[in-house]
């Protein structure tokens, strides 16, 4: 077996129990082989350098200053063991003094390092998150205008339609249903519509990775399932879409089934085994699959993301999904690895607002933005406020934000947002919970409506 010694020198995160083993074992075999190589000045304390110190300091640099001084702490027990055998009095102060600073040293060195490693990490986890979300969003909208151009008149709902359909649904869903697959009958109704199968099942899997086949849904006919099909195995083992034309699945040509595909979120959970009995002979193309495989992973993303954005949907029915959830996305991140983000309200007045300034200002957001255009309850449906949320940005980058949009208004309209009437509120993600900052941004709208145009400022 490869042994990597990156790896060792800095493992991924250990439990205490090791840490504790490690900070008391290499030191103790330090010292014994200071005994077996000096035994009348184990620690070296006479030498021209203090070899012994190299086991603190490997621990310190591993797990932190506290294992450093734990480690430190066994060389002292050390010596006292033994001064009593041999008799020395005097401790050298000036040995145990320059090893514990050159221990905290490197301990503290690496501290620092260990935080900006899981700051990094997290930041780039989110980006992944976002990209996969991103190219599944790419490819579906591709593939649905493809389907469009195709089969206009034979499908008269488009594919953008029927799942946005389908994320309503599965977004109404309450918090803690026990409902393991809500709106699967949705799902293989899409699946005749747009991939054209003719039978098929939908099985779910359990909190332990084994499939539910006692609560799945059939499509058609029901057929018997087998779990040890050669198919299902290499599903489950690469996480991938499987069919009997794939050449990396072995025995392929002995599986009952023409396809099984994973209903895989973006966290590489699987929600359910989708089992496709029965298919044209046509159907089975490139094109065909990659589409099955993106409803999937919609409503898998649906399913994972629902608790998180239901309590928020459930107060405010006007509040977009994807704004919910990445307010919820980001407060967890910054609370956990303090990576900062910022939510933003543009609050408008009720009189003299240019016409298309809320859209055009929600156009001229980052990539990277999350937006939410509220409007007012009042029938009238204008817009009373914009809200943003700006990922990964510091108070400086909130600047250099609001700069962009005052030099924009100031070319188009003249006049920068506080002359227009616009007011701004701005709030770290970690100020307080999801729900209660956005009752917060709520509250501000609301207090600015009730206000005088004339003394609104920025």
């Amino acid at each position: 077996m490869r042994i990597s010694f990156p790896r060792i020198l800095a493992p991924a995160m250990s439990p205490a129990a090791a840490c504790a083993a490690e900070a008391l074992m290499l030191p103790l075999i330090a010292l014994a082989l200071g005994y077996w190589i000096k035994p009348d000045d184990p620690l070296f304390v006479h030498d021209d350098f203090p070899w012994m110190w190299i086991a603190p300091l490997l621990i310190a640099l591993r797990y932190g200053p506290l294992w450093g001084m734990g480690s430190a702490g066994v060389l002292l027990a050390g010596w006292f063991a033994h001064a009593s055998v041999s008799g020395e009095q005097t401790l050298p102060k000036l040995y145990f003094l320059g090893g514990l600073i050159f221990t905290m040293i490197a301990g503290e060195f690496s501290s620092v390092w260990q935080a900006r490693l899981r700051r990094s990490e997290s930041i780039q986890n989110y980006l992944d998150h976002r990209l996969d979300a991103l190219t599944r969003t790419h490819y579906l909208l591709r593939l649905s205008h493809e389907s469009l151009e195709q089969d206009l008149l034979a499908r008269p709902v488009s594919m953008r339609d029927a799942l946005v359909g389908l994320r309503e649904l599965v977004a109404g869903i309450e918090v803690g249903s026990h409902d393991q697959l809500p709106a699967a009958d949705k799902l293989l109704k899409l699946a005749v519509q747009f991939c054209q199968i003719e039978r098929a099942a939908l099985v779910p899997m359990l909190q332990d990775g084994q499939p539910d086949i006692t609560h799945a849904a059939f499509l058609g006919a029901e057929f018997p399932l087998d779990m040890n099909a050669p198919l299902i195995r290499h599903a489950l083992e690469s996480g991938l879409l499987s069919h009997v034309a794939n050449q990396d699945a072995d025995n392929r040509e002995d599986s009952c089934y023409l396809i099984v595909a994973p209903v895989r979120d973006t966290a590489r959970q699987i929600h359910a085994l989708f089992l496709v009995d029965t298919l044209p002979f046509l159907a089975l193309q490139d094109e065909n699959l990659q589409m099955l495989n993106l409803m999937l992973g919609y409503y898998a993303d649906s399913l994972a993301l629902a608790p998180l954005v239901n309590p928020l949907l459930a107060r405010w029915p006007d509040c977009p999904s994807p704004f919910a959830l990445e307010l919820q996305r980001l407060h967890r991140m910054q609370c956990e690895a303090g990576v900062h983000s910022t939510l933003i309200a543009m609050i408008f007045p009720q009189q003299g607002l240019p016409g298309g300034l809320p859209g055009a200002l929600q156009r001229q957001q980052r990539a990277l933005d999350v937006t939410w255009l509220v409007r007012n309850s009042d029938g009238t449906k204008e817009a009373r406020a914009l809200l943003s949320i700006l990922p990964l940005a510091t108070s400086t980058a909130v600047e250099g934000y609001l700069a962009r949009i005052d030099r924009w208004t100031g070319k188009q309209y003249g006049q920068d947002l506080g002359s227009l009437g616009v007011r701004i509120r701005t709030w770290e993600l970690n100020e307080a919970a999801p729900a209660e900052l956005l009752n917060l941004a709520m509250e501000s709208c609301d207090d600015a409506t009730q206000a005088d145009p004339a003394d609104a400022t920025v």
